[in-house]
């Protein structure tokens, strides 16, 4: 009879646990892809930035957000580094909890600064207004931490670094190109 009880209660654990990481998963994924219901890829390579003007403005598709995604590391951790356009992106996805327009228009106005997620910032022990120093494709690269997201005990965002896409695109040597151009239709 213990027997039966342990294996139940081991086939319960492990199927809450499978449920708890899928959960976290899909709301990391919320976070990131926001209330897109389309994206604009390229079949091959990366989009040509001019795509989106012409999207949004000729055609007027106007919920739409150009993304270009690179890998950086952090204090040896590796980090998705994801270029918005904070213009784009306010009406069109709350992936920004919790950043003051100060932080957003830092982006906007300033190269090489960053926003982190609270809690990868609060591991790291890195506040925002410090210099870090980065590892892009193995080259060192300065850059400030100009605010914050989420909150501390949220990890949703945890290891995704946001920065403006023409930061972005200067960091990966690819001025010029999109990864993506996220929809709501």
């Amino acid at each position: 009879m213990f027997g039966i009880t342990l294996g139940v209660a081991v086939v319960v654990a492990v199927d809450l646990s499978n449920q708890s990481a899928n959960l976290s998963f899909k709301l990391s994924m919320e976070e990131i892809t926001g209330r897109s219901t389309h994206h604009i890829v390229a079949a091959v390579g990366h989009l040509d930035e001019t795509l989106y003007p012409d999207l949004r403005v000729r055609q007027g598709i106007r919920n739409s957000a150009p993304v270009i995604e690179g890998r950086i590391t952090i204090a040896g951790e590796q980090f998705t580094l994801l270029g918005l356009d904070p213009i784009a992106e306010q009406p069109f996805r709350p992936l920004l909890p919790g950043i003051g327009e100060g932080a957003v228009r830092q982006l906007l106005l300033r190269p090489d600064t960053l926003i982190l997620p609270q809690s990868s910032a609060h591991r790291l022990g890195i506040q925002p207004g410090q210099w870090i120093e980065l590892q892009v494709a193995g080259r060192p690269v300065s850059m400030e931490v100009v605010g914050t997201a989420g909150d501390a005990d949220n990890s949703a965002l945890d290891g995704v670094a946001l920065a403006d896409i023409a930061t972005v695109q200067t960091l990966l040597q690819r001025r010029g190109q999109l990864d993506r151009i996220d929809l709501v239709l």
